[in-house]
């Protein structure tokens, strides 16, 4: 009967997550920052009618649409 037992993998040590430093994290909140703004500017064009047609806002999911930009990048 073998007694070994298996290895935990630790967490890389870096900057921050993922391997991403102090400048990507900034570069995200940022761009988050401008595409809340963005959208709540577009919800208050679309209540007051400037524009028509259906507005969906993607309010609460701009770090899915940051972390996608810097993959791609």
């Amino acid at each position: 009967m073998s007694t070994k037992t298996a290895k935990k993998k630790s967490a890389p040590k870096g900057g921050g997550e993922a391997g991403h430093g102090k400048e990507t994290h900034l570069r995200w909140f940022k761009d988050m920052l401008l595409m809340r703004r963005f959208e709540e500017k577009c919800g208050q064009l679309y209540t007051m009618q400037k524009f028509g047609g259906f507005c969906h806002l993607y309010i609460g999911q701009e770090a899915i649409l940051a972390g996608m930009v810097t993959a791609i990048r």
